[in-house]
């Protein structure tokens, strides 16, 4: 694209300064087959259709992932959370005691217990601890897949950036071409001062997006520094999109779907609030309580062993209904959930397709158009005026624009959609 942008561009140029120069044949067309299996971009005039260099794009992505801050915090937050789901599973605490009594025959007595629930309350409890390991597991792959797809956002913008400013850049500087042609025309009465006025309007909207444009490409490089620990002097020189690999799109959104990980979690909860129903009613069963008593009698010391049973009469009332009302919200959380995915799914192949049938569309129409050699040949034989030309030159800068435009919307979906395919 940057090509075709800067030779098509300093064409205009040239045909405004009056110079002879051979207008490029190479044109640029999307490497899209009927099942729109991939997504590339390469340029007809070559003889080979080679593919992109992505080794950039594949290390930044990469680097984000080892190192960013967001890494390190996640991989801490996983440790606590495996830690903590073994917690609390095991029995009660045991109990110890002495008593010394003070009297004319001194004695001692010790006292030693430990309970126990039903084995299995411990059996439910070790489940549902390995469940919650496999949801926090999940959790964690579901946002190293949300950090991978910030670096690639950040990335596809700073390509989008590049090719929108040479885009501006290059029309700024057509624009000031403009300019100083229609001032000295306006001198020798050639131009009026309605079409300097629109020159100078249109040179000042060009002046700005292009500031706007270094502006936020700057901002974006800012963030991607600091996301991956790279130096200031780390720039992005990319102008064509990597290959991305969607596989075939007709069954995009079944693949996907099983292997979104907060799908795969919302599905463990129902898992845990049945084991939790399970739990509750293993939990009513009688607990057990052994222990051993010494008494250290001045005359004859005596030895017993203990034995009781607590039976859970009031502790555990309502726990019951609540593991069963926790059971049917996760069931229909997990619907809901599943019901939001292939919504966003289909949005998301719906978006890339419509993208490239759209870049289809213009550059077809770019390449049938000639819209600046007839537009030069009409200015020059006066069937147009110079704020008809100037319209006319407006129309096709806008027209290329929505080609990176566009470039870019099926970039970031196509981007989208290999992440969902990707496993974490």
């Amino acid at each position: 694209m940057k090509k075709i942008f800067i030779l098509t561009l300093l064409c205009v140029s040239g045909l405004w300064a009056s110079a002879q120069h051979e207008r490029p044949v190479t044109s640029v067309a999307v490497c899209a087959p009927a099942d729109h299996s991939c997504f590339h971009f390469l340029l007809s005039g070559h003889q080979h259709s080679d593919l992109v260099d992505a080794s950039g794009y594949a290390s930044f992505i990469e680097r984000v992932l080892a190192v960013s801050p967001e890494t390190k915090a996640l991989e801490a937050e996983l440790e606590a959370e495996l830690r903590n789901s073994r917690v609390g599973i095991g029995p009660e605490n045991p109990e110890a005691e002495i008593a010394y009594f003070i009297k004319r025959n001194t004695s001692f007595e010790m006292n030693v217990s430990q309970g126990f629930d039903f084995p299995t309350v411990y059996v439910n409890r070790g489940r549902i601890a390995r469940l919650s390991s496999d949801k926090s597991r999940a959790a964690h792959s579901s946002a190293m897949r949300r950090l991978a797809g910030q670096a690639q956002v950040m990335y596809i913008d700073a390509i989008y950036y590049n090719n929108l400013v040479t885009l501006l850049k290059l029309s700024l500087k057509n624009a000031d071409h403009l300019v100083d042609i229609l001032a000295r025309q306006l001198e020798s009465g050639d131009a009026t001062a309605l079409e300097t006025n629109k020159v100078e309007v249109l040179r000042l909207d060009a002046s700005t997006r292009y500031r706007k444009a270094l502006v936020e490409r700057d901002n974006n490089l800012r963030s991607m520094r600091r996301m991956a620990g790279l130096s200031e002097d780390f720039e992005v020189a990319d102008t064509l999109y990597p290959l991305f690999d969607i596989g075939n799109t007709d069954d995009f959104v079944a693949r996907a779907a099983e292997l979104d990980y907060d799908m795969q979690g919302a599905s463990i909860d129902t898992l845990i609030a049945e084991r939790q129903v399970r739990l509750a009613r293993s939990e009513w069963a009688p607990g057990f309580k052994v222990g051993y008593r010494l008494n250290m009698d001045a005359k004859e010391p005596s030895h017993a062993v203990l034995a009781g049973i607590s039976i859970p009469l009031w502790g555990r009332a309502g726990t019951m209904r609540a593991a069963k009302a926790s059971r049917e919200a996760a069931n229909r959380t997990a619907y809901a959930r599943k019901s939001d995915l292939i919504t966003g799914l289909e949005s998301v192949r719906a978006s890339y397709l419509s993208s490239l049938e759209t870049l289809d569309q213009y550059r077809g129409l770019l390449r049938r158009s000639n819209t600046v050699e007839l537009l030069n040949k009409a200015l020059e034989a006066g069937h147009i005026s110079m704020l008809e030309y100037l319209s006319g030159l407006d129309i096709w800068f806008s027209t290329v624009e929505s080609i990176i435009e566009n470039e870019h919307d099926a970039a970031l979906a196509a981007a989208t959609m290999q992440l969902c395919l990707t496993e974490f």
